[in-house]
């Protein structure tokens, strides 16, 4: 009797564990699925096709690519894209200088931020803006995959694009950059 309720606890048991695998692999296939359906957007996604960068703060920015850069709608001023990751020391060693630029070019520049991250779990990205004091507008949905893909990829990061007033690009600059060399450059794009 003992060894008849032994191998029906065995049983039932191995058919839970059977149910919790195959409920995993539904859920695996599941998630896989919806990943995806956003990749295959982002990759079918018309890059001369005007599209919209998303800000964590819910505003948007709309941009169309053209010849020599992308038309911005931003009030026709200059534009620079800073692209971070949150786990790259370069990219927080780059954050205050950023910081300063923002604040000291305010009305006359416009600074964003995009997380190039492939995480982009909204809580994460607002504690990273938040812990490394981020004052400018911050994109981390798929809207930066879909200009990233524009640009024709990015090659690593901190990766900085210098725009003029018309979205011309002006300069690019990967790796740590010297605050020095990156002033003197927004000085010849912006008008005060």
């Amino acid at each position: 009797m003992k060894n008849i309720l032994l191998a029906l606890a065995l049983i039932v048991f191995i058919g839970c564990k059977d149910k919790k695998k195959e409920d995993l692999i539904l859920d695996m296939n599941k998630s896989q699925k919806e990943m995806s359906k956003k990749e295959e957007a982002v990759l079918t996604q018309n890059i001369d096709a005007p599209f919209s960068l998303n800000f964590t703060d819910g505003s948007v920015l709309s941009m169309k690519k053209k010849e020599n850069g992308f038309n911005i709608d931003n009030g026709n001023l200059p534009t620079m894209f800073v692209f971070f990751t949150t786990w790259c020391p370069p990219c927080l060693a780059q954050i205050p200088l950023i910081n300063i630029i923002d604040e000291k070019y305010k009305g006359y520049l416009q600074v964003i931020t995009i997380i190039a991250d492939e995480n982009k779990e909204k809580e994460m990205v607002n504690n990273f803006v938040k812990n490394n004091n981020i004052k400018n507008k911050v994109v981390s949905d798929e809207s930066s995959e879909i200009f990233m893909k524009s640009l024709g990829g990015i090659n690593g990061v901190p990766y900085i694009l210098l725009y003029d007033a018309t979205g011309k690009k002006t300069k690019e600059y990967s790796g740590l950059i010297p605050g020095e060399m990156l002033d003197i450059d927004i000085q010849k794009v912006i008008k005060r």
